[in-house]
């Protein structure tokens, strides 16, 4: 049974997970470049949004992004510390108007996508082969960081 259909874990709720089974992911709150991103990442791969809900951006926490283990079908995605970081690889200003750093933004971000799909893959693999009621930490992503940077494509 699939981990978005086992609806008495606490984690998995009909709420939480009403998108997982096709390619519609809302990003909260709606930013034009990440739905860019998104719908660029959806066309190449139609099946990129199985398993997630929502791409929620937020504000400031550790890394760029992050998947929970209270809601694995939505994505965390950091935007300001992303548009940060490209600036300051680049030696620019964050300007999304500056067609290069525009480009290189999309490109961080869907970096982030595709590593936080690794853990929620992660997250749906070890819910489909578990009998248990409840994963949680290391047992809901095994794979940990290894498992997600391998999701990676090689952009090179």
């Amino acid at each position: 049974m699939n981990w978005y259909h086992r609806l008495k874990l606490a984690q998995f709720t009909a709420e939480n997970t009403v998108n997982v089974e096709n390619s519609s992911i809302q990003v909260t709150p709606y930013d034009p470049i990440v739905d860019e991103v998104k719908n660029r990442i959806l066309e190449k791969d139609p099946q990129f949004g199985r398993g997630i809900n929502t791409v929620n951006i937020v504000g400031a926490g550790p890394g760029f992004g992050n998947v929970e283990s209270t809601n694995p079908a939505d994505i965390n995605i950091r935007l300001e510390a992303i548009k940060s970081e490209v600036a300051r690889q680049m030696g620019l200003p964050a300007n999304t108007q500056d067609p290069n750093y525009a480009e290189a933004l999309k490109r961080a971000i869907e970096v982030v996508f595709y590593h936080e799909k690794g853990h929620v893959t992660d997250a749906l693999r070890a819910q489909e082969g578990s009998p248990d009621d409840q994963l949680s930490g290391q047992s809901l992503f095994p794979g940990g960081e290894p498992f997600a940077e391998r999701n990676v494509p090689d952009f090179q």
